[in-house]
């Protein structure tokens, strides 16, 4: 068993400890790794990544609101207490034309998600 070590799997099993649990993910062969993909999914691609993205993009606005904030601040994970914390006070903007984007206070122009540091 191979512990998670901030590098990918390789060909070994990982294991990640929960606080009630533990997690062990195994790797798949690697004839089945790009099992997924078919002539719709890479024709595709560009547009579901975009929508991935305004999907993450969606989430992480809704962690950053009054209900899920506090609760996403005291997660055990400091990467997300980043991520709420980076757009600060910014403003929503969505739309078909541009997606799901951040208008910090005061600015003119709007940031996707993977813009902001």
């Amino acid at each position: 068993m191979v512990k998670l070590n901030g590098t990918s799997l390789g060909p070994a099993a990982m294991e990640v400890a929960r606080s009630d649990h533990r997690v062990r993910c195994h790797p798949v062969p690697e004839h089945l790794r790009e099992a997924w993909r078919n002539a719709t999914i890479t024709a595709n691609e560009d547009a579901y990544r975009w929508a991935g993205a305004n999907l993450a993009a969606n989430v992480l606005d809704m962690l950053r609101s009054e209900f899920f904030r506090e609760a996403a601040l005291a997660s055990p994970y400091p990467r997300l207490h980043r991520l709420v914390q980076a757009p600060g006070e910014a403003k929503t903007v969505a739309d078909r034309q541009g997606g799901y984007r951040f208008r910090p206070a005061g600015a003119t122009g709007e940031a996707r998600l993977a813009d902001i540091p």
